[in-house]
Order: C-alpha cells, then sequence, then structure tokens
C-alpha cells in the first residue's frame, strides 16, 4: 500500500491492473479488437492507467458510471 491509501483503494488499484493485464493480453493476441469501459468514477481511473497505449487507443467507449447494484434487467435497459 501506498501512503495515504486506503485497504479499500489498495484492492481496487490491484483488481484494476490485473484487469487490464488480461485486457492487454486479450488484444495483443486478437481476441477483439476494440473496448468498452463502464466502471465507477475512481476505478476507471485505476484502470485506465493500468492500460497500455494499444489498448486506451482500443478503447471506443467509456463512462463512469456505477452499475453494480443494478439487475441484469436494468443494466440491458441502460444499453438500449
Amino acid at each position: 500500500m501506498t501512503p495515504g491509501e486506503s485497504a479499500r483503494e489498495h484492492l481496487a488499484r490491484n483488481f484494476a491492473r490485473k484487469l487490464a493485464d488480461e485486457l492487454n493480453r486479450g488484444l495483443a493476441s486478437g481476441d477483439f479488437e476494440h473496448l468498452v469501459l463502464i466502471a465507477p468514477p475512481s476505478f476507471l481511473g485505476f484502470l485506465r492507467a493500468a492500460l497500455s497505449g494499444p489498448a486506451r487507443r482500443a478503447v471506443v467507449y467509456e463512462a463512469a458510471k456505477d452499475l453494480t447494484e443494478l439487475d441484469v434487467e436494468s443494466i440491458r435497459k441502460y444499453f438500449q
């Protein structure tokens, strides 16, 4: 942990790095060409910081939204 960083922030930053590693690998191996990122604002910042340059350029849409409390149907409606 860095000074001033809460345990929750530390866990979120580590998870963002792991997710970014997977996205970076997926892009490099051709699993996808474009990314859509939707995450709570602070996590989105951690994720952006951890993505490679090519992965950041593959982002075609992003939204700083917390959809974690929504049910599946509400999430579907959000994207319509």
